[in-house]
């Protein structure tokens, strides 16, 4: 086939290519997209989003193509084959309006809807141009009409996905959450609140009764909110949380794959109330697939009742492709939400990543480890289990320390101290929860790894390996979302650590990570190197651990602690992370995040909106006054020598010119003065309340 004649042939078939394509692309993104909820590999889920971008820019490029066509006087179709390819615009409209399980990739998409405004209606104006002015008018009617209820369906499509964004943008979620009270309220107002929060779910907790199970999951608060980082009335908390409370650990779990499946499809679907059917969502989506089918079957019959002996069999068969295969799509869709409404529980990974320094080193050498965004290690799949020991945490913590609203603050914020305390080895091992918190991550983790294999513990012993897990866990969340570890959390520790381990090893490989370990263990056994390392402080963590004699015992420690920084970590990450993280396949601190305010801890906003009272010892007020009539004699007496030396001069400077030369006696210059001549000591506080909005 020659160059001119492959041209000729793409000059014609282009647009049947196009069209096509696009539908072949909605196929695909019907059926895979719904995986990517999962813990996918990296190339499926650049497929999507490909398949994501190429979709739009494909039905695009098919309108343009189509609008071209109008301008070309000397096109070779055969006569009326321009008539039923224009009855193909509508049809591409249909397509740009998306897939229900993928109306937006990133949750930044839904930001941008306004933008989409712009764009859908630049789309349905080139569609409809399109059809006006290629459209014969000795076509025959049934086309006619079939592209007329084809064209409301496709632009109801491309509303609808506009909606879908709006509705999930973090604007509109915060808009409809409850509105602010009204009234004034003072700082005791809002501490009594609290305690009676506090007593009134230490009394829930001890009316406990043997464990439900119910499926219905309807006391459980809708964790719409939290994502918006918005509170929950107390009430609503207290009765969530002795619901919560009440479910055995597995149904506990499923309440939390539940919730985070709902807040998936809210800001990631069209199909946002699939479980929860609110203000007759449910009811909405049922007559736009009804009148969505009921469209595309008359459409069909009135294709069918048309004369086609003037087409050509080409566009024939294409046309028919196209309104067959777009009818199909409605259905795939609607078989699919049916099974998403049986099969809740399998939406959502079970997955907790993992990494670990040490494995980086492991057949690659120390200064080749591998690349950021590759795991070390195998991908654990306790994320039930793992769960489980969190709620049992809680559940001791509101029977154990929880009293009132000052130790449920207290309890929110401990990262490993309780633990420490009750095992009473908060003196031994206090210092390593003292120094930032990505800095105890990064210790408590290459110590759990160094009692690990001087202990020679059995891979059988069930606390330790949770202990690993929910290490290597947050090490990933260093190294790969230190974001959603903390606030300020530094991903270079991770390089650092690797640099000193290799000043202490040697370049040589490793055949396994515990002949790797065993060898890093002898060197700082023999003091070699030096001190002031990561490496040296895990160690001396890791010994001061080891001298627990009871084995048992030292793991319930390292557990206590990595379940109290897993929590710590959870309770600090903005709703925002949480809601970005659900696109690339759903972090297990999310559910850790859901577990604790289904469990009735503080959140993210009630943290932020604490306001705190300082009050200044009597003894402090006192010299701080003395201070101040100390300086004022001196500021009066500086005042007078000047004077005097002036009229010596002849030129004595009235008041106003003592002040312009800013030798004033004012409150400020007071202030100043004893603050300098305390040298920079700041007030001792007598006291700080802390209280909650």
């Amino acid at each position: 086939m020659s160059l001119s004649s492959t041209v000729e042939w793409w000059d014609e078939s282009k647009l049947r290519v196009l069209v096509l394509s696009s539908l072949s692309l909605q196929y695909f993104l019907a059926i895979f997209a719904f995986g990517r909820r999962f813990s996918v590999p990296s190339w499926y889920r650049f497929l999507i989003w490909l398949s994501y971008l190429g979709s739009d820019a494909l039905a695009i490029y098919a309108l343009a193509t189509l609008f071209n066509r109008r301008n070309n006087q000397q096109c070779n179709s055969a006569p009326g084959s321009r008539d039923i390819e224009v009855v193909w615009a509508p049809i591409l409209l249909i397509h740009l309006g998306g897939q229900p399980f993928i109306t937006a990739y990133n949750v930044e998409d839904n930001e941008l809807w306004s933008r989409h405004i712009v764009t859908t209606i630049s789309q349905v104006t080139v569609a409809v141009y399109v059809f006006w002015k290629s459209w014969s008018s000795s076509a025959e009617k049934s086309l006619l009409a079939a592209a007329v209820l084809l064209f409301f369906l496709g632009s109801a499509k491309c509303l609808e996905k506009i909606l879908a964004f709006k509705g999930a943008s973090f604007n509109s979620l915060a808009s409809h959450s409850e509105p602010a009270q009204s009234k004034r309220t003072t700082t005791r107002d809002r501490e009594k609140e609290l305690e009676e929060y506090v007593q009134q779910a230490r009394d829930s907790i001890k009316a406990i009764h043997p464990p439900l199970v119910d499926d219905s999951m309807e006391q459980l608060i809708l964790p719409d909110k939290l994502f918006v980082d918005s509170a929950y009335p107390y009430s609503d908390r207290v009765r969530s949380l002795k619901f919560f409370f009440l479910l055995d650990d597995q149904t506990a779990y499923w309440s939390l794959k539940r919730g985070v499946s709902i807040v998936f499809n809210l800001l990631y679907t069209k199909y946002e109330s699939t479980y929860t059917m609110l203000k007759g969502s449910m009811l909405c989506s049922i007559c736009t697939w009804e009148i969505t089918i009921v469209v595309s079957i008359v459409s069909i019959s009135l294709f069918h009742c048309s004369h086609k002996n003037a087409y050509s069999r080409s566009d024939i068969v294409v046309s028919f492709v196209l309104l067959y295969g777009t009818f199909l799509l409605d259905i795939i869709s609607t078989l699919t939400l049916l099974s998403m409404t049986g099969s809740v529980v399998k939406q959502t990974s079970n997955i907790v990543a993992q990494h670990s320094l040490i494995g980086f080193c492991v057949n690659t050498g120390i200064r080749r480890f591998m690349k950021p965004c590759h795991s070390s290690q195998k991908p654990s799949h306790s994320s039930e289990d793992i769960s489980s020991l969190i709620r049992r945490y809680v559940l001791c913590g509101w029977k154990e320390f929880i009293t009132d609203a000052e130790s449920y603050r207290k309890f929110n914020d401990v990262r490993g101290q309780w633990t420490l305390q009750r095992k009473q080895c908060d003196e031994r091992l206090g210092w390593s929860l003292e120094r930032p918190f990505d800095e105890s991550v990064l210790l408590w983790h290459i110590a759990t790894d160094f009692c690990f294999h001087q202990k020679d513990t059995p891979r059988s012993n069930q606390c330790a390996n949770r202990c690993r897990e929910i290490s290597y866990y947050m090490m990933h969340l260093l190294f790969v979302n230190p974001d959603m570890l903390m606030a300020g959390s530094r991903r270079n520790l991770f390089r650092t650590a690797c640099d000193q381990l290799n000043e202490i090893l040697t370049c040589d490989a490793y055949s396994n990570k515990t002949e790797l370990t065993q060898k890093l263990i002898d060197k700082l056994k023999s003091k070699e190197g030096s001190k002031e390392t990561f490496i040296h402080d895990a160690w001396q963590l890791a010994e001061g651990l080891m001298d627990i004699h009871d084995e048992t015992n030292m793991w319930e420690v390292i557990q206590g602690v990595w379940l109290e920084m897993l929590c710590f970590s959870a309770s600090r990450c903005r709703g925002y992370l949480h809601a970005k993280s659900l696109g690339a396949g759903v972090e297990y601190l999310t559910f850790v995040w859901l577990l604790l305010a289904y469990a009735g801890m503080e959140t993210l906003p009630e943290r932020l909106q604490r306001t705190y009272r300082t009050h200044l010892s009597q003894e402090k007020k006192q010299q701080l006054q003395n201070r101040g009539e100390e300086t004022r004699k001196e500021s009066s007496s500086q005042n007078q020598g000047i004077e005097q030396v002036l009229k010596k001069d002849g030129n004595v400077a009235d008041p106003p010119s003592l002040q312009v030369m800013g030798l004033h006696s004012q409150e400020e210059t007071v202030a100043t003065a004893s603050a300098s001549k305390d040298e920079g000591t700041a007030p001792v506080l007598d006291e700080i309340v802390v209280v909650v909005h």
